[in-house]
């Protein structure tokens, strides 16, 4: 009778896990990180073939987020168009990834690119899916908005319960009876998605001087003697980037985005709260049109400071748009595209 009672609630406690996933989760998204975390180091000759197919499943991941982001309960047409796109985009990569099984090469744009998307798709969808860590998080994220949101003079209430379940959240409302437009903190709502990409995009770097160090040299004796502000700043961050180690650049680069991202996301949810019981600007315009302009100007912004940290960064994404030009054996060299293949890019990167 205990082991059938055991067997029950085994089978019960498999339910309500499996019972969190949606079909588009089982079908493409949990296939293609487990295709991509395999290969995630090279395993040999079809390693390349493997990540294709991971890729690829993860692109179609991406086309069925499209119909959820446009149907009613969201109507977000900006993130249904990146969806879209990145369906593409992870198609064209799984394109390549077949090119370098079939040429034998190895791109290391390619393979950062799937470092980036096994940390934060992993860590992003385990933490989805943990009631006790998405709740932190979101109680965390919701007491600092309303705290922040007070702190300015806003008379605003909050409900005070921790998210015990997935998909549940905080309310946050209007101290204003003639208000009655309460919003509530979610998941989405805490910039994790973000603060993944951004750390696993560092962590997947494979840092590497002499990518950079003769550029940096000749910048350096470029600009020496100079006496324009933004030049003399240039060549103190080479000087400062030259003396750093390679474990100290990555770390400085964490330590300098997480936070901005953090902080930054705090003030977006005071934003939007603010403006929408304000009545100034209707949330939707707040939360879909100027927040997520706020957040295209903040990752622009954090990605130019992981460039000047992060040389090598810098090659793997400009590496993927050097693919385009990609049409035949031999163009890739040692993980890059042939110079002499790249056109109409000025300077030397």
């Amino acid at each position: 009778m205990l082991r059938i009672m055991q067997e029950l609630e085994g089978a019960s406690l498999i339910s309500s896990v499996f019972g969190q996933f949606r079909w588009f989760d089982l079908a493409f998204l949990i296939p293609a990180l487990v295709l991509m975390g395999l290969t995630y180091t090279d395993r040999g000759r079809y390693t390349p073939l493997v990540r294709a197919a991971g890729t690829a499943l993860f692109g179609m991941f991406w086309f069925t987020q499209v119909p959820v982001y446009l149907s009613p309960g969201h109507q977000d047409i900006i993130n249904g168009l990146m969806s879209f796109l990145g369906g593409i985009f992870f198609l064209f990569i799984a394109y390549h990834f077949l090119l370098d099984h079939l040429w034998e090469e190895r791109t290391r744009s390619l393979e950062w690119l799937l470092r980036t998307s096994v940390l934060t798709g992993g860590a992003y969808f385990v933490l989805e899916h943990v009631p006790v860590t998405q709740g932190a998080l979101i109680y965390m994220v919701a007491w600092l908005t309303y705290l922040t949101l007070r702190l300015f003079g806003h008379d605003v209430m909050i409900e005070n319960h921790f998210p015990g379940s997935v998909g549940d959240g905080i309310v946050i409302s209007s101290g204003d009876p003639s208000v009655d437009l309460p919003i509530r903190i979610v998941f989405a709502c805490t910039a994790a998605l973000a603060l993944f990409l951004f750390a696993s995009a560092v962590m997947a770097t494979r840092t590497d001087r002499n990518e950079w160090k003769g550029w940096a040299l000749r910048e350096l004796s470029r600009l020496k003697g100079s006496r324009n502000l933004l030049h003399r700043m240039k060549r103190n961050g080479i000087k400062n980037i030259l003396r750093m180690t390679d474990g100290q650049r990555k770390l400085y680069a964490i330590l300098a985005v997480i936070p901005l991202i953090f902080v930054t996301n705090i003030f977006r949810n005071v934003g939007v709260i603010a403006v929408t019981f304000s009545g100034m600007i209707p949330f939707y315009d707040a939360h879909n049109i100027y927040a997520k302009m706020l957040s295209l100007g903040m990752m622009v912004f954090l990605t130019w400071m992981l460039f000047e940290l992060l040389p090598e960064l810098q090659e793997d994404v400009m590496g993927l748009f050097d693919l385009t030009k990609r049409v035949r054996k031999g163009m890739i060299k040692n993980g890059r595209m042939d110079l002499k293949y790249i056109r109409n890019t000025g300077e030397k990167r």
